[in-house]
């Protein structure tokens, strides 16, 4: 979600997956977010998210 007024290109987002073992991370990015929009994506890992904990972070962004 941007709640910001200027756009974001290239941003960039990484998923951390801790607990029960070795952290996993997944990225994905997203190519153009415009200010005060929404977009989804998703992120993979090999164990359930619902059984470690989860950190996000936004990793990036270059302007457009």
């Amino acid at each position: 979600r941007n709640t910001g007024g200027s756009t974001g290109a290239q941003v960039e987002i990484e998923g951390i997956l801790s607990g029960g073992g070795a952290d996993e991370t997944s990225r994905v990015v997203f190519d153009y977010v415009p200010g005060h929009s929404e977009r989804q994506g998703g992120l993979f890992f090999t164990r359930d998210p619902r059984t470690g904990h989860l950190s996000l972070r936004a990793r990036g962004y270059s302007a457009p």
